[in-house]
């Protein structure tokens, strides 16, 4: 087998190390278009030959999309075999013979794209005793790895035979599309189910992966992203692509957080950060955490930003932990957050403000259910969206996805835009548009060196 050319995993690693088993033999099922091809093609990159069996329609849609395989894969179209005629009218054995297979066949994969295709015209009251036999005449004549693809979701009869058994499916989260790859059997393996979600950009399957962490050994200097046409960049193109409307002046913008949101995700907010103090605008982040937020990594966003820009431009609001004073001039500290945090930001802003010409000034606020116990918070909140929807401020306002319904309500009711960021069981990121509505995003780093964001749609 061939070594995978990306360096995030494309396919689950239990499927590719079932792959280097001797004999090995996987059956794929789902319904039609969900995607059971495309992953037989991207594991048959894998491989350096590769001989499908398909049927006439199937074999050109296959094709299609296969510019970046044509070197690795033969093809044996059934509807050109018996003089054109087809095979419906043949005995199994027949149309084993014409695979003209043996042990020295000179390929190590072998992928049937249509079982129910293959087996077209055999009696259909025991097509599931007819299937295991076409399994087992593959399996001893062949000692390659075998690809068995079904549109059936039903029992085909080869489920116990084979050492693999996947199965895609095209659901619904929250209201989008999106799909799944369902690992059901793994000869040898636990048992339990395994659900990974991926996409079909470009008709390739590539499955998602947790966004990865920044290689801080290797970090590069900071390009600057340009502002899209009556907008503020993100830091990073692809998100500015998709909201245009997100970071623009006077607006106050909800992000629902998932409470299990990794620490790689730091890499999301501080794209928007480093790019707005490399162009001399103002940032105030205000987070429960303070300076040790898990959400702002501090020692990679040291890594991009000078001194200089930083106590210039950049001032983070936290409460005082301790009897020490804070001595940093970007750091500053309130008693209690939830009761002065609204009385030191406009002077904090006034301050950048000035500073800063008057230029865009960022500002990044965490609402917690704690701030909220403040009699008085609501209507300092009220105050406080008034002045950045008139004033030359962005505001992200980060709330927590578990946060009292009554007050995720009023926020995003507030809210110019809305979205949701939501961590799936495999540790993936989805990116959800509320308002605007949009599909799922995958959240993955677009480079390893510096903390911009690329967004793989989930179609």
């Amino acid at each position: 087998m061939n070594a995978q050319p990306n360096d995030a995993p494309v396919i689950p690693g239990e499927i590719l190390a079932i792959c280097k088993r001797k004999s090995a033999s996987i059956l794929i099922k789902g319904t039609p278009g969900s995607g059971k091809s495309s992953l037989a093609l991207e594991i048959a990159s894998s491989f350096e030959k590769t001989i499908i069996v398909t049927s006439g329609r199937s074999a050109n849609d296959m094709k299609h999309p296969l510019s970046w395989l044509k070197s690795q894969v033969s093809w044996m179209d059934v509807a050109t075999w018996f003089g054109g005629d087809g095979i419906a009218n043949t005995t199994l054995a027949e149309r084993v013979r014409v695979l003209g297979i043996s042990e020295k066949f000179p390929v190590p994969l072998l992928v049937f794209d249509d079982l129910e295709s293959f087996m077209l015209g055999l009696p259909r009251a025991d097509i599931l005793i007819q299937n295991r036999l076409f399994f087992e005449m593959i399996s001893a004549k062949f000692a390659g790895v075998k690809i068995i693809i079904s549109e059936s979701c039903d029992d085909t009869g080869i489920e116990a035979c084979v050492d693999c058994i996947l199965a895609l499916h095209d659901e619904l989260l929250d209201g989008r599309p999106i799909r799944w790859l369902e690992i059901l059997k793994i000869a040898g393996a636990r048992r339990g189910r395994k659900m990974y979600p991926f996409t079909l950009t470009g008709g390739r399957f590539s499955m998602g992966n947790p966004i990865a962490r920044l290689d801080i050994t290797n970090a590069v200097k900071w390009i600057v992203s340009p502002d899209p046409p009556g907008s503020y960049s993100t830091g990073s193109e692809q998100l500015d692509a998709l909201y245009k409307d997100c970071l623009k002046m006077g607006t106050f913008n909800v992000f629902e957080i998932d409470p299990d949101l990794p620490s790689a995700m730091s890499s999301f907010f501080l794209s928007a950060i480093i790019n707005f103090l490399h162009q001399k605008r103002g940032v105030i982040v205000s987070v429960v955490e303070g300076i040790n937020t898990i959400l702002i990594n501090k020692r990679e966003f040291m890594l991009y930003i000078d001194a200089e820009s930083l106590n210039d431009y950049y001032r983070l609001i936290e409460e005082k932990t301790g009897t020490a004073g804070e001595c940093r001039p970007y750091v500053i500290q309130v008693a209690k957050r939830e009761k002065e945090i609204f009385k030191t930001f406009p002077e904090v802003y006034d301050a950048l403000a000035v500073k800063t010409n008057f230029a865009p000034i960022l500002a990044i606020m965490e609402y917690t259910a704690i701030d909220f116990r403040n009699d008085d918070f609501l209507r300092d909140l009220s105050t406080h969206i008034k002045l950045v929807k008139n004033a030359n401020i962005i505001e992200v306002a980060l709330i927590n996805a578990g946060v009292d319904a009554e007050i995720r309500s009023l926020l995003v009711g507030l809210g110019d835009t809305h979205v949701k960021f939501k961590v799936l069981d495999t540790g993936v990121t989805l990116f959800t548009g509320q308002k605007p509505w949009s599909n799922h995003f995958i959240i993955e780093l677009a480079s390893k060196t510096m903390p911009k964001i690329k967004l793989v749609e989930v179609t």
